[in-house]
């Protein structure tokens, strides 16, 4: 009985290989359109907020009463990203999966906030003077800089791995992306004044990290815009 030729069979297990889709490689994170709405002017009305209510009197209390303003402009900020953003979603995903992500991300930024309490009190933040305060701090800065990046970029590992290496690239095309860098450099920043013997209201912890936080994200988002 005369063997049957494997020549074709070879020929076609290599075409399916040939047209079989790669593995997905890590792509550039999506970009959003150049645009004055992009820029996360409500951070500077948050910041006059604050002192306006009270922030050097009494730090924890205005902190705390300030979460659900952050909140509510940060989600506004999130619908203004979706809309003029060149995101990955595909055309399928409307509304109402913009509002699952919008909101499910407030969660997750809420838990976020626990390893970033964590950080801060490993870096040399008040533990047992100002607990409450340093909390706070991390709540704010979860809300203010983890939010919108999980907005933009969801939740894929890969990206956000991309994200943690200060990729050039990513700084580059993404506004949500420049003002985090720029907020977590203010934070930092922020530190320097606190130890000054000048005796201000505004050098009480963690003052100077919040403010500094803020306008770190604003001067971001300007900063993206005139590049």
């Amino acid at each position: 009985m005369a063997r049957k030729p494997v020549v074709k069979k070879l020929v076609s297990f290599l075409d399916v290989i040939l047209e079989a889709p790669h593995p997905p490689t890590l792509e550039p994170p999506s970009e959003t359109s150049r645009s004055l709405l992009n820029v996360p002017i409500h951070a500077l009305l948050l910041i006059w907020s604050y002192f306006s209510f009270g922030l050097t009197r009494d730090v924890a209390g205005t902190m705390a009463r300030m979460i659900p303003n952050l909140i509510l402009l940060q989600i506004g900020y999130a619908y203004v990203l979706l809309s003029k953003g060149k995101t990955k979603r595909t055309k399928k995903k409307g509304r109402g999966n913009d509002n699952v992500l919008i909101y499910a991300s407030l969660f997750v930024a809420l838990v976020a906030s626990i390893p970033i309490f964590s950080v801060l009190v490993l870096f040399g933040s008040p533990l047992y003077d100002h607990l409450k305060e340093t909390y706070l701090l991390a709540l704010h800065l979860s809300f203010l800089i983890i939010y919108p990046l999980l907005v933009v970029y969801q939740y894929d590992l890969e990206v956000w791995f991309n994200l943690a290496t200060f990729n050039v690239d990513s700084l580059a095309q993404n506004p949500v992306y420049v003002s985090s860098v720029a907020a977590f450099v203010g934070a930092w920043l922020g530190v320097f004044p606190i130890p000054l013997d000048w005796d201000r209201p505004w050098q009480a912890w963690p003052i100077t990290l919040l403010v500094g936080s803020y306008l770190g994200y604003f001067v971001g988002g300007v900063v993206h815009y005139f590049l």
